[in-house]
């Protein structure tokens, strides 16, 4: 702040008169001050600091005149004033402490006005001083000076807030003229607006500091939409650097999706309300689309526009997000097809456009064939390979405009649009079922063979509803695996109705358990040589109030696709084993308790757990206990068959392998198999004596069983011709109507006590 650093600065006068570098070039007409100020102004945006723009001004000052001056500025945080600037006075006015001369009387009047000049022709006389704590220290400061006249001028910014004194020194007691007076008073303007503008400037370049680390993009124009600062941010995303974008128009990124109206809009709600706010896509500096939330807001200074600020959210990761939200809710994970929302949601699009033109439309509901063996044998990882390939190479054969979904599982729906004739769905069927059957090669190397049955149904004649259209497909598919599998069927109302009636029947069947409507009969079983009963087969009946009696083979095959078997099973085991305990603690003779159990009871894998129970609450010694399964039991996995009927055997619990010849018969597996007993089915037995193939097996049977040390039992003897045949063929045990019809509890028990036997005949044959 010396004299000598001051003597180096041109005024502002002699910058004007010179023509330097700083020069500002005065308007026609303008006034000086006008000019003055705008060269303040040019060293502020030039990056003068405050303290030497108000150096520059002072300059002026004492040149002019034969006064010294210094700069106070408030401080808003401390309540107090402090010297800011006062190149012309002595060194100790300038390193007297600054929080000394806080409370002077100059300083106290700049709080009380921000308009009012304070003339002290006197300091040492001034009645604005007599109160003034800090008097004593002023009047040895201002003497060591040399200065005893004050003129102090208020410096406000343009909402009147006070910002500071400026002082004017004179070293004798003096009252400065009109002239002089309208010089300091400009000067003092001229200071306060320098200070008011570099806070503002201060307050900007805090903003923009913090604007430039900003995440969201912040792009500054002006009034004509020229880009004038962007922080990193945006940077970053669009690819453009600050010195290419800086001079440049916002449609740098401009990606034109959206259309020129769109930007007329924008444009025209922003120039009416200064504010526009809403989504856009731009691009960045390789083109790439960039998805993103505009803030868009007019800045105004005294109410005259001088630029636009755009504040920019990045939307890429919540479009992405959005994308991986809508393909998680209408798409397969797994698969990447429709689910079943959006393959519902597209037939009923598509029905609306067959019924405009009245075309056909075609739905396929494809299941595919034993895929259980595929997860149980290879894995689920596997499965899953199987069900890519399977959707990927159905894709590739339909239409663009068709639509094949995953509805879960093993299970696909197409909807066959703009169909001309039900035959044309009937080729695509026809075509799915040569895809399925063709070799699919996994990356392990392996081949897996599959087939699948599909039902199908067709809009306007089979249903005009997407659920009907999608429940007469599903009847169609469940009647083609009926029919053997690896085929297709049309829906007809006669299946419609069998599946109606199926249904009805499901519910009865619900209530039936609930209300005890089941019942055990059981049939002897007797020894072939000594004809004592050495065995019963419980067999399940059902009476229903409104059906009537109805025969196990309706019930069953229903209640195993409606998952019923499992609580109907366990019932008929408990029951089972409780009788049979209760026969021996009335005496009667020990004999083994058959139980038949479904296949799907054995494939549920918690048999164990169902027998354990019944034999715990029972109380009945396992080895009275005859599980019967039949051989589809052991076909879709034989290795997890056969450990489970060790484990059971491991009870104690004897096995019977029921119906033996009717299915797919293994001998290797047969002699892995803990088996205590093989049952030769009744169909073999019915005409053993005439038909000599079924003779041959029988008697082929018999010797297997005699061969493994395994019991030999036929079902279905009617006669003493076929009793006979039978002994001579050596099997062990029979059962049939020629010895006791299936009976009650009640019967069972009075035929049991009676000690009847099987009857012993002499050859016949």
């Amino acid at each position: 702040m010396n004299s000598e650093r001051t003597e180096k600065k041109s005024s502002i006068a002699e910058q004007e008169k010179t023509g330097g570098n700083r020069r500002v070039g005065r308007k026609a007409g303008e006034p000086a001050f006008d000019m003055e100020r705008r060269a303040v102004y040019r060293l502020a945006f030039e990056g003068v600091s405050l303290a030497q723009t108000l150096e520059t001004i002072i300059a002026d000052v004492e040149k002019r005149f034969p006064w010294r001056v210094a700069v106070w500025l408030f401080n808003e945080m401390q309540q107090s004033f402090t010297l800011k600037v006062a190149p012309g006075m002595s060194k100790s006015y300038c390193s007297a402490p600054r929080g000394a001369l806080g409370n002077y009387g100059c300083a106290r009047h700049a709080l009380q006005t921000s308009a009012t000049p304070l003339f002290l022709e006197n300091i040492a006389e001034a009645a604005e001083c007599a109160h003034c704590p800090q008097r004593i220290k002023m009047q040895a400061l201002q003497r060591g000076a040399g200065f005893s006249a004050l003129w102090s001028a208020p410096l406000a910014n343009t909402q009147g807030e006070s910002l500071g004194v400026m002082n004017f020194y004179a070293r004798m007691p003096t009252q400065p003229n009109a002239e002089m007076q309208a010089s300091f008073q400009r000067f003092a303007l001229e200071a306060g607006r320098a200070v008011a503008f570099w806070e503002q400037e201060q307050q900007l370049r805090r903003a923009l500091t913090v604007l430039s680390i900003a995440n969201d993009g912040v792009i500054v124009t002006d009034v004509d939409a020229r880009i004038v600062f962007v922080n990193k941010a945006w940077c970053e995303r669009s690819g453009y650097s600050q010195e290419e974008a800086i001079g440049q128009r916002p449609s740098l990124v401009k990606s034109n999706l959206q259309g020129q109206a769109f930007y007329q809009e924008m444009w025209s709600i922003l120039r009416e309300n200064d504010e526009w706010q809403g989504e856009i896509v731009n691009r960045n500096k390789s083109g790439e689309a960039l998805p993103q939330f505009l803030r868009v807001r007019g800045v105004r200074d005294k109410g005259v526009l001088t630029h636009y600020v755009g504040v920019i959210t990045d939307l890429t990761r919540l479009k992405q997000s959005e994308r991986e939200a809508e393909q998680l809710a209408h798409y397969d994970s797994l698969t990447r097809l429709p689910n079943r929302l959006l393959a519902i949601s597209r037939l009923n699009f598509a029905l609306e456009e067959a019924e405009r033109n009245g075309s056909r439309l075609g739905v396929i509901c494809i299941n595919l064939d034993r895929f259980k063996n595929i997860n149980n044998s290879l894995g689920y990882p596997t499965g899953d390979q199987v069900l890519q390939r399977i959707a990927r190479r159905i894709k590739e054969r339909v239409r663009g405009k068709d639509t094949l979904a995953r509805l879960g599982g093993d299970e696909f729906m197409l909807i066959q649009e703009h169909v001309r004739h039900p035959d044309e769905v009937a080729r695509m069927a026809q075509l799915m079922l040569e895809l399925m059957r063709q070799p699919i090669r996994l990356e392990a190397e392996n081949e897996v063979y599959t087939s699948a049955s599909l039902g199908v149904s067709v809009y306007p004649e089979d249903g005009k509803t997407a659920s009907e259209l999608i429940q007469h497909a599903d009847t169609a598919m469940y009647h083609a695996k009926k029919q053997g599998r690896d085929t297709f069927c049309f829906y007809t109302a006669e299946l419609s109705l069998q599946m109606r009636q199926r249904m009805h029947l499901e519910t009865q069947m619900r209530r039936a358990l609930e209300n005890g409507e089941f019942k055990l009969f059981y049939q002897p079983q007797a020894d072939i040589v000594n004809g004592k009963i050495n065995g019963v087969e419980s067999l399940m009946r059902w009476k229903s109030p409104e059906f009537g009696s109805i025969a196990p083979g309706e019930f069953i095959p229903v209640a195993e696709q409606s998952g019923l078997i499992f609580n109907l099973g366990a019932w008929a085991m408990n029951e089972a084993c409780a009788q049979a305990r209760r026969w021996l603690d009335e005496g009667l003779p020990p004999l083994v308790m058959a139980v038949n159990v479904s296949v799907y009871q054995f494939r549920s894998k918690n048999l164990l757990s169902v027998v354990e129970e019944a034999l715990k609450q029972s109380g009945l010694p396992a080895h009275y206990l005859e599980i019967e399964l039949t051989e589809s039991a052991f076909f879709e996995d034989a290795e997890e068959a056969i450990t489970i009927t060790h484990k059971l055997h491991d009870l104690g619990v004897k096995l019977a392998l029921d119906d033996f010849g009717t299915g797919y018969s293994s001998l290797a597996y047969l002699s892995r198999f803990t088996l205590d007993k093989i049952k030769i089915d009744q169909g073999f037995v019915r005409d053993i004596t005439s038909n000599t193939t079924n003779a041959a097996i029988a008697s082929a049977t018999i010797a297997l069983a005699k061969s493994l040390n395994i019991s030999s039992l036929a079902e279905g003897v009617e006669n003493e011709h076929q009793l006979d045949f039978l002994r001579q063929r050596g099997c062990a045990s029979v059962q049939g109507f020629l010895f006791s019809h299936p009976l009650d509890a009640e019967a069972c028990t009075t035929f049991l006590r009676e000690g009847k036997h099987l009857p012993v005949i002499p050859t016949l044959i």
